[in-house]
């Protein structure tokens, strides 16, 4: 089977993308219109929730044709940067009125841990799951210029660390994670994308880059500029109307804030990343939800005390530089930076196995149902009470810490070559077969 050159894809694919801009529309509308999605959740959903979709569409196919402009490493953080944006408008509104209203200081960073637990625990074994469905590939192969992504998310998870023994979050530690983040972009400025082959693009893409290059970066700017707008548009009546239906049920408002709105509002980047791996762009895909737990842990959890701090101000409480931390979101802490800690232990060889997928997914079911039946009390019969969360958290904390401990010294020599790799440089070698991989890895666990 031959290939047709790039930009000589059919012109009437371009619908697509149309199609896919249009359906952002009514979700505009509704929100000027001022509609309130608790008069009617299921409405809603329905119609933000398609919003959220066809954004997601039209962003993967702005990143695709972007990794010609400024190479796969800048385009995939950029991705991962808009994709998220529904959390970082969540979690900043809770910081916010945390400032004003001591009711919500605990919620501050419930919605920050319940997101980056799921983009791991559910996230990333997805990518692996759908390459397997899809090709029967055993695992993904990361590219070498992933280094930096390895690098810097162990480097924030091991900072975060800090904030639970010390019981607050502060001005500081906003400025070092902001640090990191800024040191992580740099690492992946170099990273061109290897061997791109824009004869492999299909649908919108294709005829796109067959324009000229003026006309490719206006159309580029112009889609990450209008799904950007239409995911942060979206995003909080589309968790409106997710919590209301919750509440409707009667589900605890913690574990609303902790799973409900994460699930909500970290849909863009979950539809983007399987549409990039079912169009065979698994790497691109998983290195999406890498780069997003980066600027997590970085820009949203160093958000959070700025976000309180200026709120504190301008209620006329002066200059408070950190949120406080209760029990319960240092147990959290504990529990989301041990995970963190073991995936980036089981990535250090820039290898992730399916095995490694349903270690990590196993884990987090086993975490996400026993701490639902704690939270609503469904386990009170046994004499397990709610209160009893915080104990169980940091348990699964330790579990996780002794896994991730395991896999650091049996990864050792690749953590010291990833590291060689962000201080030196990857060298110009012939391209290794990178995305979907086919036979097991020896260091799998």
């Amino acid at each position: 089977m031959t290939t047709s050159p790039p930009g000589t894809g059919n012109p009437r694919s371009l619908s697509l993308l149309y199609v896919a801009l249009a359906a952002t529309v009514p979700a505009l509308v509704l929100r000027v219109t001022g509609f309130h999605p608790a008069d009617a959740p299921l409405t809603g959903l329905g119609i933000y929730g398609m919003c959220v979709v066809a954004a997601a569409f039209v962003l993967t196919w702005a990143a695709e044709v972007a990794e010609l402009e400024i190479g796969s490493g800048l385009a995939v953080v950029f991705l991962a940067l808009v994709t998220v944006l529904p959390e970082y408008a969540v979690d900043v509104y809770l910081a916010w009125t945390a400032g004003h209203d001591p009711a919500y200081e605990h919620l501050a960073l419930a919605n920050m841990t319940g997101a980056n637990q799921l983009l791991i625990g559910a996230g990333w074994p997805v990518v692996a799951l759908v390459v397997w469905y899809r090709s029967g590939a055993k695992g993904i192969r990361l590219r070498r210029e992933r280094s930096g992504d390895v690098v810097w998310l162990g480097a924030a998870t091991v900072y975060s660390l800090l904030l639970p023994l010390k019981g607050s979050v502060c001005w500081y530690d906003a400025l070092v994670l902001f640090a990191m983040y800024f040191f992580y972009v740099r690492s992946t400025s170099g990273d061109d994308g290897g061997a791109h082959d824009e004869s492999e693009l299909v649908g919108p893409p294709r005829v796109m880059v067959g324009w000229d290059r003026s006309k490719r970066r206006r159309w580029v700017a112009l889609l990450f500029v209008w799904a950007a707008g239409a995911i942060l548009a979206s995003s909080e009546p589309f968790s409106e109307s997710l919590i209301s239906a919750g509440r409707a049920l009667r589900v605890n408002d913690v574990l609303l804030i902790k799973w409900l709105a994460p699930l909500a509002s970290e849909a863009p980047e979950f539809v983007v990343v399987v549409l990039l791996t079912l169009r065979g762009r698994a790497e691109m895909g998983l290195g999406a939800f890498i780069s997003s737990k980066v600027n997590q842990w970085t820009l949203l959890v160093g958000g959070v005390p700025v976000a309180f701090s200026i709120s504190k101000a301008v209620h006329g409480a002066g200059f408070v530089g950190c949120l406080g931390l209760s029990s319960h979101m240092e147990a959290e802490l504990w529990l989301t930076a041990a995970q963190g800690a073991y995936a980036v232990a089981t990535i250090a060889d820039l290898d992730f196995s399916l095995r490694q997928a349903l270690t990590i997914l196993g884990l987090f079911l086993v975490q996400f149902v026993v701490t639902l039946l704690m939270g609503t009390g469904m386990l009170a019969g046994l004499g397990v009470q709610p209160e009893h969360e915080v104990v169980f958290h940091e348990a699964f904390a330790a579990l996780y810490g002794v896994l991730a401990l395991e896999r650091f010294v049996a990864q050792r020599r690749h953590l010291a070559q990833r590291l060689h790799d962000v201080r030196h440089g990857v060298p110009a070698v012939a391209p290794v077969d990178t995305g979907e991989r086919h036979t097991p890895d020896e260091q799998d666990a």
